[in-house]
């Protein structure tokens, strides 16, 4: 009986030390404040989100951004989606990433203009709507030269933990992420 009794603890042990020690995984879905990551290159920003989500073998990376220009003659409220897929390889704490910008999408959700009088009828008479405003947005906008702005090569791990990813880039720069 105590021989049954202690193999069942040295068992339960064995398998509370496995949980323990086993490193937190570094797949699934992280989000980290877009704002923060950012720092001072754009003030017009209210919100700001960037999400990284890794698989086994993929990287996805969303960067969600809302603000409001505001100028003499009005404002605009913009909602701006950009994502990119790639591939990860992972040798202990670097992480290699190869964005393909084939795969890069940018999303308009949200645009809306607060316009004077003036403007609004300077815009009628010129022929120009909120919908051709919105097209040559995103014309200007290409989603694959929005890749070479997000972390595409090495990154090395400094922290993971069951809720915590902090990355630094090639410039020292640490990002950290918090699981969805």
């Amino acid at each position: 009986m105590k021989k049954t009794l202690f193999g069942l603890v040295m068992m339960c042990a064995m398998v509370l030390l496995a949980c323990c020690t086993s490193e937190p995984k570094l797949e699934g879905e992280w989000v980290g404040d877009g704002k923060a990551l950012m720092g001072d290159t754009n003030k017009d920003l209210d919100a700001a989100e960037f999400v990284i989500t890794i698989t086994p073998e993929t990287i996805g990376m969303l960067v969600d951004l809302q603000g409001k220009m505001e100028e003499k003659d009005g404002s605009i409220e913009l909602g701006i989606k950009a994502s990119v897929e790639g591939a990860y390889t992972r040798q202990d704490s670097i992480l290699t990433i190869t964005l393909d910008a084939k795969k890069a999408n940018l999303d308009v959700y949200k645009f809306e203009m607060q316009l004077d009088e003036k403007t609004k009828k300077f815009m009628e008479a010129a022929g120009m709507t909120e919908d051709k405003l919105k097209e040559s947005l995103k014309a200007e906008m290409r989603p694959e030269e929005m890749v070479k702005d997000l972390p595409n090569d090495k990154l090395i791990i400094r922290e993971l933990t069951e809720t915590t990813l902090v990355l630094v880039d090639d410039k020292g720069v640490a990002m950290t992420f918090k699981r969805k």
